[in-house]
């Protein structure tokens, strides 16, 4: 069985494996399979509404922790939970459901075999980062989706003999080259808004836990 790998990224040192959960299936793919039923659209263009305001705030949040070498600041580790029972409770996750012939009779709140199966992955990702939130060394966390594909926190060693031997970034205080694309993901509940800066610009810039 596949798995969903979670990471904490520290501010200096060595990014660290810090849980893994099973059925990859149902972690960020089965995030953006239920919102493309929510808001009736392919899966592919759910990615673009983290920016539509009009979208739910937390729906939006849970969806860019699903992107690729995303970094959730430590602050928002303890609010993962509830995005993720935000999605519980869309009419995009009946649909998926109708769609399985799911028999009608589940509980959508809570207690259901059913859905708890289905939100295994998802709810063992929101244990993980509570277990790790008070966890004042680190910048935040991020995510292999799927062990199925090349971890993107992990680095291929050209010096060493052994061609599947990986090293781990250095210090996340000077990304190395390989983390050219890694971000931080933004999310301010204030002014309603979801997004993405550079891991580089944002410690530039002081960034905080």
């Amino acid at each position: 069985m596949s798995w969903t790998e979670i990471v904490a990224v520290p501010y200096k040192g060595e990014v660290e494996s810090i849980g893994d959960c099973p059925n990859s299936h149902i972690g960020g793919f089965f995030v953006w399979e239920i919102l493309a039923l929510e808001w009736d659209m392919p899966r592919t263009e759910t990615w673009k509404e983290i920016d539509n305001q009009d979208r739910p705030f937390a729906l939006r949040c849970l969806l860019g922790t699903t992107f690729d070498r995303i970094i959730l600041p430590r602050k928002h580790a303890t609010e993962f939970r509830a995005w993720v029972e935000a999605l519980v409770n869309t009419e995009g996750l009946v649909k998926w459901l109708v769609r399985l012939h799911t028999p009608p009779s589940f509980d959508i709140e809570r207690g259901n075999k059913t859905i708890g199966d289905f939100f295994a992955n998802l709810r063992k990702q929101a244990a993980v980062l509570e277990s790790h939130a008070n966890d004042e060394r680190l910048l935040g966390f991020g995510w292999n989706q799927t062990s199925v594909n090349a971890n993107p926190w992990y680095v291929e060693d050209a010096t060493e003999e052994d061609s599947h031997t990986f090293t781990l970034p250095g210090d996340a205080a000077a990304p190395l080259a390989e983390w050219p694309l890694a971000a931080v993901l933004l999310c301010s509940p204030e002014a309603n808004t979801v997004g993405t800066v550079l891991l580089s610009e944002y410690l530039s810039a002081g960034g905080a836990p």
